[in-house]
């Protein structure tokens, strides 16, 4: 049974429903825990290409898409990210947020691919969110490649802030809503 109308979870994913864009920049934050992460040959290779290619060709570019649009019937949410450089997609990942009858708390579920083997889907289950009693910030738990990564999420003036971090990296995303042209 979905939440009521006035929880949390329902009015922050209602009013994060939509199209957001920004730069995206992955910043190595400790090379010895990175050295120290349990990650694979190949997931090692693409944070290590991720980090270099933010360092040397700039930001990336993220685009992220909330639906919102069966959460009063079926209490669930879609979300789409993309991270892309000059268009080529270096990382898609597809989720649906299963919001729970207490308001604040939120399961995700979901399938993610990389370069260089987008072809190769990973699926994850069990991710977890707590979305704030003021709708504004929301805090996450999530898989990447074999790692977790904590992201908290603000309401912000000009859109949304994500800080991600995991022992060896941070990124800070400033998203602002793409607005229908």
């Amino acid at each position: 049974m979905p939440p009521p109308d006035d929880a949390p979870s329902r009015r922050y994913y209602r009013a994060m429903h939509g199209r957001w864009t920004s730069d995206f920049v992955l910043e190595l934050t400790d090379p010895e825990a990175f050295a120290a992460a349990p990650l694979s040959f190949v997931d090692r290779l693409r944070f290590r290409a991720t980090f270099v290619m933010c360092r040397l060709l700039g930001p990336f570019t993220i685009e992220t898409e909330v639906d919102d649009s069966a959460a009063s019937t079926s209490g669930r949410v879609k979300h789409r990210l993309r991270i892309s450089k000059w268009r080529m997609t270096m990382i898609v990942s597809v989720e649906e947020m299963i919001l729970h009858e207490d308001g604040r708390s939120v399961a995700m579920d979901g399938v993610q691919r990389m370069l260089p083997a987008p072809w190769t889907a990973r699926r994850f289950a069990g991710a977890r969110a707590t979305i704030a009693d003021d709708a504004e910030h929301a805090e996450y738990d999530l898989p990447l490649f074999g790692i977790e990564v904590h992201q908290s999420t603000s309401v912000i003036p000009t859109g949304l802030r994500l800080v991600q971090t995991t022992t060896f990296f941070r990124a800070v995303v400033d998203l602002r809503r793409v607005v229908a042209e």
